[in-house]
């Protein structure tokens, strides 16, 4: 049981983590936005700076579905093999 738990934790220190991390990513992003004018702002829109946010939601898709998954296993492996 005390192995399953330090995984369930592991597991959501990671998943945390990756949040953060993409969350410093957009606000870097934002922050870039909010320095220039409206000409430049345009003007970064234009050159496609903001598609990371697509690939940064993407990747908080994928951290959170690898938990969800690696849950249900522990879970599952708790149930049975206890």
């Amino acid at each position: 049981m005390t192995y399953y738990i330090v995984a369930f934790v592991i597991i959501g220190v990671i998943s945390l983590i990756g949040t953060i991390f993409a969350g410093i990513q957009i606000n870097k992003s934002m922050g870039k936005l909010d320095q220039v004018g409206e000409e430049g702002q345009e003007e970064l829109l234009k050159k496609d700076h903001f598609k990371t946010h697509s690939s940064n939601l993407r990747v908080l898709t994928w951290i959170y579905v690898v938990v969800f998954l690696l849950a249900i296993v522990f879970f599952l492996l708790y149930l049975f093999l206890k």
